[in-house]
């Protein structure tokens, strides 16, 4: 300091020691005290330039004028000092000792270890520069040199170059990695800064070895700026942290097949370092990973078409290895009704992504699955929410000792569900068993309901159609097929409409199964699922149609033919063949039918056939008895030629000819339906139905024949013989004169009725057929008698006894009348008698015939008196020659038709 004293106001002095003034030296000439100095012109320290070992810390600082001050280690300020260094940063040393000089041209700082840390992050070269070629400065703010005067300025701030030397090459030495956060923390040595802002490490240079030596090097994290000379830190991407979290799997050093993780840094990563260094340190930089999630499925796609199974979720990891990320076969679809399903043989997969991974279900597991998912969205038909629960170790780059089973909450949008479509069908018309074929068949909750039966329609021979009415609902058995057992009631109907084996019936349609809407009860009821058309049903096992047995109603002429697999023929009255049938029946005779309508089979099992009249007669003659078999015992049967069921397959021989068992019913008791009788002749036909031959005797018992005539009068033959039958359907008798004249008196009126308007009827007794003794045969009533030739009936002659006053009268026809006492109308008749006089009787009672030859009036006294006077001799004429006459004035035979004079 310019003056007496120094900076701590010490008086300067020279001492002058013994024999300083070398010529005296006889005794002590020391002169050391109040010997004062006035000082002048002392320097103002000033650097001229530093040195900078940055791996030492060692500030060597050279310049002039540097100054003591009185103390330890307190010559130099060390924290006045401020490096200029990497583009135009500054640092001002703050904890490193003070220092003294060591000449006044030198001195040397050595850097606390903050400060150190510190400088050498922005002196980042060897030699004056930095990397970015700015000057290093060493700037020495005001009272840097403690020894110097205070009143004096000492800063020196610019011009003072430092030059660096031993500036280390960044190295890492390990890093850290929070895979929550995406933060990697790197420490090492070395590490510099470079001017600009977070341009310091250069982030896409790192890259990562994780799961099985895979690697991945970050892409668009972003650079930073180093923390201090042994830390920095980088936030990873979104894009990085997905890719990076995939291959550190497990917490700590290694991954799950131990793999130990490495951060390896390329060239250039320290952008701050020298360009002509290399600073690549791409080995032993271990990470230690920490808060690895597990992995997580939030949610899924899936693709019913495809089968591509999309889930998404978080922490999602890799394996060591090819396609093993995933293991499908942990996965369990729940669906329709809570139904599940677990991938047995999908292929495994790769993660895509630390959030996503796709997998493709195999054949097997997609037509189940399908089965299952029945609606596109995210619930199915039955309001079931689709869940994809993953079992534990499904995510098997997962630390094993991590749980990572994940059942639940984990919501599946299903899409592109596909329409239940129907291809074609199988049809067992032995077993009625229906087998369909499709896509996209779905379940529904429930038991046996998948398929609703009735909503299905063959059609079949000529078009025909039947809707199926209560075969059982079925299940699906899997995506493309179900089968229905159809009932016997359904296939009955339906066997006679598939006529032939194949995919078309005898007439050349071809079959279809129509399934109308609903009919896949597990698809979405917004969806159309109606499929009318193009389902071609191939048919086997079509019968051949068999004759079991027939019944045969006599009365009606019906013939009800049972059997098996009878068939429909498209048309109208058509399937079944009226004329290929042959009865055999009474002394195995046969009779084929001629001229009977075709039918209509009602089913499968039975038809009926109405025999025309002409069939009917002559069947009935044949099958002659109730029962199984005619009176002769031989057995009924119905022959069948070939092509009778004309539905059936024409290459197919459908000829059945024995043990078609015939029962017949009302059978055909002999009857008689009416008559007609000639009354000049004695002349009987009957006609009637079923009338039976007998081999062993007269077909007819004429005995058991009684006429119904005038006022209900019966007469029953006595001994007219007995006939054979003409027909079957006719018999002829030719009365006896007995009979005959007995007949005669009450028939007496052409035509069905007498005089009296009494119906003519024929009775026949019990056994009056004598082949059919089965029963009571009796056919009493309806059978009307037409009467021809009745004769007028005429006075022959007749006698007078004038004594009782008898009048008998002899002719012939005479008739009956109904009623008493009035077949002869008595005032009807007059005498000639005597002198040609004439007398009609007044009061004689009128009186019935005797006969048909003969009756007698008894005269009353008044009519006797008269007549007496008239008749006056015995003989056939009066005194006087006059020759006896007996007139009778019409109707006088009131039983004679009013209409014959």
């Amino acid at each position: 300091k310019n003056g007496a004293v120094s900076t701590d106001v010490s008086t300067y002095n020279l001492a002058a020691a013994d024999d300083w003034n070398t010529h005296v030296t006889d005794g002590d000439t020391a002169d050391n005290t109040g010997n004062g100095i006035t000082v002048s012109n002392v320097a103002v320290p000033t650097i001229t330039s530093a040195t900078y070992d940055a791996n030492s810390g060692a500030l060597t600082v050279t310049g002039t004028g540097f100054l003591s001050r009185s103390g330890a280690t307190n010559d130099i300020v060390a924290s006045k000092f401020t490096f200029t260094g990497e583009g135009g940063a500054t640092y001002t040393l703050t904890d490193s000792a003070d220092v003294e000089v060591t000449l006044g041209t030198a001195f040397t700082i050595m850097l606390s270890a903050t400060d150190k840390a510190a400088v050498n992050q922005i002196v980042n070269k060897n030699g004056t520069s930095s990397t970015s070629d700015t000057t290093y400065n060493l700037a020495a703010a005001e009272d840097w040199a403690a020894g110097a005067d205070a009143i004096v300025v000492v800063a020196d701030t610019t011009g003072n170059s430092v030059t660096v030397s031993n500036v280390a090459v960044p190295t890492i030495t390990s890093a850290t990695y929070d895979a929550n956060s995406g933060a990697l923390t790197v420490t090492g040595t070395g590490f510099l800064s470079r001017s600009g802002a977070t341009n310091d490490i250069v982030a896409s240079k790192f890259t990562f070895t994780g799961e099985g030596g895979a690697t991945y090097t970050l892409t668009d994290s972003a650079d930073v700026e180093v923390t201090l000379g042994t830390a920095f830190t980088i936030m990873l991407s979104a894009t990085d942290k997905a890719a990076v979290n995939q291959i550190v799997n497990k917490n700590g050093t290694s991954s799950t097949s131990d793999t130990t993780y490495n951060l390896a840094a390329a060239e250039d990563w320290a952008a701050g370092a020298d360009a002509i260094v290399v600073v690549a340190d791409t080995t032993g930089n271990g990470i230690t990973v920490s808060n690895v999630p597990a992995p997580t499925i939030t949610s899924a796609t899936y693709d019913a078409n495809s089968g591509a199974l999309t889930v998404t979720g978080t922490g999602f990891l890799s394996r060591s290895g090819a396609i093993n990320d995933i293991v499908a076969s942990k996965f369990t679809f729940t669906g329709e009704g809570g139904e599940t399903y677990t991938l047995t043989d999908s292929a495994n997969v790769e993660i895509t992504s630390g959030t996503a991974f796709t997998i493709m279900l195999s054949a097997t597991d997609k037509a189940a699955v399908n089965q299952i998912v029945n609606k596109d969205g995210t619930a199915s038909t039955s309001g079931t929410s689709y869940n994809l629960a993953a079992a534990e170790d499904w995510a098997v780059g997962a630390d094993a000792a991590v749980t990572v089973a994940d059942t639940t909450g984990n919501s599946v949008t299903v899409s592109n569900v596909a329409v239940p479509t129907i291809t074609s069908a199988n049809y067992d018309a032995s077993t009625g068993t229906l087998a369909v074929t499709g896509n996209g068949f779905l379940s529904l909750a429930g038991a046996t309901n998948d398929i609703v039966a009735s909503k299905f329609t063959f059609t079949g021979e000529g078009g025909a159609t039947y809707t199926l009415t209560d075969s059982a609902n079925v299940e699906i058995t899997s995506g493309t097929a179900f089968t229905i057992m159809l009932s016997a009631t359904d296939k009955a109907a339906v066997n006679q409409i598939v006529n032939k084996d194949g995919t078309a019936s005898t007439s050349g349609t071809s079959y279809n199964l129509a399934a109308a809407e609903d009919w896949a009860a597990g698809a979405d009821a917004a969806v159309t699922v109606a499929d009318t058309t193009g389902n071609s049903v191939t048919v086997s096992n079509v019968a051949v149609p068999t004759i079991t047995a027939a019944s045969y109603d006599a009365n009606s002429g019906a013939l009800t033919v049972t059997g098996t697999d009878f068939l429909s023929r498209s048309g109208a009255t058509n399937d079944i063949v009226a004329t290929a049938f042959t009865f055999t029946g009474e002394g195995g005779a046969t009779y084929t039918l001629t001229d009977s309508a075709d039918v209509e089979v009602t089913s499968g099992t039975a038809f009926t056939l109405m025999l025309s009249a002409t069939d009917k007669a002559a069947v009935d003659a044949l099958l002659n008895r109730n029962g199984t078999s005619a009176y002769d015992a031989t057995t009924y049967n119905l022959a069948a030629a070939d092509n009778w069921a004309a539905g059936a397959d024409a290459i197919v021989n459908v000829t059945d000819w024995m043990g078609n068992s015939i029962t017949v019913s009302n059978a055909a008791t002999p009857s008689i339906t009416s008559a007609t009788y000639d009354a000049s002749t004695g002349a009987l036909v009957v006609t009637g139905a079923n009338i039976q031959a007998n081999s062993s005797g007269a077909d007819i018992d004429v005995s058991k024949l009684t006429f119904t005539g005038e006022g209900g009068a019966t007469y029953t033959l006595t001994d007219s013989a007995d006939v054979e039958r003409d027909s079957a359907t006719q018999f002829s008798v030719t009365l006896s004169a007995t009979d005959q004249a007995a007949i005669n008196l009450i028939l007496n009126k052409n035509g069905a009725v007498s005089t009296d308007v009494s119906t003519y009827n024929l009775a026949a007794a019990d056994d009056w057929n004598t082949h059919v003794t089965d029963g009571d045969t009796a056919d009493n009533t309806g059978n009307g008698v037409t009467v021809s030739n009745v004769a007028v009936p005429t006075i022959t002659a007749a006698s007078y006894d004038a004594n009782s006053g008898a009048l008998t009268v002899t002719g012939t026809d005479f008739l009956s009348r109904s009623g008493d006492n009035n077949d002869i109308v008595a005032s009807k008749f007059t005498f000639t008698g005597d002198g040609g006089a004439t007398y009609t009787l007044t009061d004689s009672a009128d009186v019935e015939v005797t006969s048909g030859t003969a009756f007698t009036l008894m005269l009353s006294a008044t009519d006797k008196a008269a007549v007496d006077a008239l008749l006056n001799r015995n003989g056939t004429s009066a005194y006087d020659a006059t020759t006896y006459n007996l007139a009778a004035a019409d109707d006088w035979a009131a039983g004679a038709d009013a209409a014959v004079n």
